[in-house]
């Protein structure tokens, strides 16, 4: 009975829950369920940390876990997406590089749902009938508005006119039934190119067709082709980390509709969409529209038998736009927190937002990569993360294991 003790603790031993790593105060396993909706409010994650901590390795683990508890796991890498390859692989799973050399880019015009009432499959209720195109426009501006960012209310409304005559000119209007074929199958959908050629004809709007010349004929042509890529996959790493920088916010937006799209689809069963620094989406250097966007995602996807694993290095920058609103809110619909090494700076800006004592900002200060505090509601805990050798081994990035692993001779 003794032995048995540790596991009775109700923040750790979560039934049906993945194995996070040890209990740092009486070295317990520590399992968690965040699909648990009876437990938890929600099970979406938060993960933050600073440059080292280990937090890639720990995304990669969780998502490595919940694929094998057979759901679907969907990254967003914005950086050293590199490093997400070797599991992907590994696993079988479905790795995109999206770059202005790459061929990899799902197209972004493309409409992959066929109602968006995902909640109506759920209580077998009969779909709404709410315009499929409609979102995927509002959806498209935004994409568009993060690359120009002065645009005036007349230019918002020529975008608008140009997509629905663009979508039109394939058969697909604001009825969803337009959306697919007599057999139940997507249409062909417009590409980059149909929508720049529609703007630059009209005089009015061929200062708005510059932004999309790059993805047309520039260097991220390869972006803005019609690829044909089978995304029925349950693993998916999305990189975007080739991009250059005044395209990876636009970028990271472009992964994200993607993922939500897919996400948002209940067919395919309980999903995790895991995304490393999303923070740039909701940050200073991002706009109110792109992150309303995410934070109703993350708000919402609980709802459809998913949650969303977001992750942060920079919090200043996380509380960088309207005063924080966006970045307390990915917190707010985050019930769980894990919290690895930061600087004591970074750790003051969530002390109050997490109920922090002195002593527990003292602790994250002092944590060793691959530690962190598991916090949930008033639940505080500090776990050190554990890997399996054989997850340890398509996981790490250490220099010395890898040139170990190329010469096991030296």
């Amino acid at each position: 009975m003794a032995a048995a003790f540790p596991f009775a603790s109700y923040e750790l031993s979560d039934r049906n829950g993945i194995f996070l790593g040890l209990n740092m105060y009486n070295r317990s396993p520590a399992f968690l369920d965040p699909y648990n909706d009876y437990k938890y409010t929600n099970g979406n994650i938060w993960l933050g940390g600073s440059s080292g901590a280990g937090k890639s390795f720990t995304l990669q683990c969780l998502g490595n876990r919940l694929r094998q508890q057979g759901k679907r796991v969907i990254y967003i890498i914005p950086k050293k997406g590199h490093e997400f390859r070797p599991l992907c692989e590994q696993l079988g799973g479905l790795y995109l590089r999206m770059s202005p050399s790459s061929k990899d880019c799902p197209n972004i015009m493309a409409i992959r749902r066929k109602s968006l009432d995902s909640y109506a499959g759920l209580k077998n209720l009969a779909a709404r009938d709410d315009s499929v195109l409609a979102e995927k426009i509002s959806h498209l501006i935004i994409w568009y508005s993060l690359q120009k960012r002065d645009l005036t209310d007349e230019d918002k409304n020529n975008l608008d006119s140009s997509l629905v005559e663009c979508y039109r000119q394939y058969g697909i209007t604001f009825d969803n039934a337009s959306i697919v074929d007599a057999f139940g199958h997507f249409r062909t959908m417009p590409i980059i190119a149909d929508w720049y050629e529609l703007l630059k004809r009209n005089p009015e709007t061929k200062h708005l067709a510059v932004v999309l010349a790059r993805y047309v004929t520039g260097s991220a042509s390869a972006m803005g082709q019609r690829n044909d890529l089978d995304l029925d996959n349950k693993y998916i790493v999305l990189d975007t980390s080739g991009l250059p920088d005044d395209m990876m916010l636009s970028g990271i937006f472009w992964a994200t509709d993607v993922a939500s799209d897919l996400i948002m689809d209940n067919s395919t069963g309980l999903s995790a969409l895991i995304a490393d620094e999303l923070w740039s989406l909701v940050g200073a250097n991002s706009n109110p529209l792109a992150a309303g966007f995410v934070q109703e995602m993350v708000k919402t996807i609980r709802g459809l038998g998913g949650i969303a694993v977001t992750s942060t290095q920079g919090m200043q920058d996380l509380f960088g736009l309207d005063s924080g609103k966006y970045g307390k809110g990915i917190l707010d619909s985050s019930r769980i927190k894990l919290v690895m090494q930061m600087e004591e700076q970074e750790a003051r800006l969530i002390q109050n937002v997490l109920n922090l004592s002195e002593e527990e900002v003292r602790q994250i200060t002092r944590f060793r990569r691959g530690e962190g505090l598991l916090c949930i509601g008033y639940n505080h805990v500090p776990i050190a993360f554990y890997a399996t050798q054989k997850e340890y081994t398509a996981i790490t990035t250490s220099s010395t294991d890898l040139r170990m692993r190329r010469n096991p001779n030296e």
